[in-house]
């Protein structure tokens, strides 16, 4: 699993990567310092998992994994939590990018 951070101005950094990851480690993860995140900041979470023969901890190769809440299934999920600084506008912050829009707001 990794959490990576692509930045306004393009920069990007692996902020997180646990490889190998294990069911057993759902642990919290902090950084030993604060990362800074500009407004813009792209946060991207990867995960890929083996669902082979190879895998010893597979019970059933043959099974289809999809996601669900139950061990038995996929539940990659990344908690990330922010603290925003008290002098920000926070309507601001909120307010939709009007150079991004889909294709469904321009009908």
């Amino acid at each position: 699993m990794e959490i990576a951070a692509t930045y306004p101005d393009g920069k990007f950094e692996t902020l997180l990567r646990v490889p190998r990851y294990d069911f057993n480690w759902q642990l919290l993860y902090e950084f030993e310092h604060p990362k800074a995140a500009p407004i813009g900041t792209r946060l991207e979470v990867t995960g890929a998992w083996d669902n082979s023969a190879n895998n010893r901890y597979n019970p059933n190769p043959n099974s289809e994994v999809r996601w669900g809440d139950q061990s038995w299934e996929e539940m990659l999920l990344a908690w990330v939590t922010l603290q925003i600084d008290p002098n920000t506008d926070v309507d601001k912050l909120l307010q939709r990018d009007p150079r991004r829009t889909s294709a469904a707001d321009a009908n």
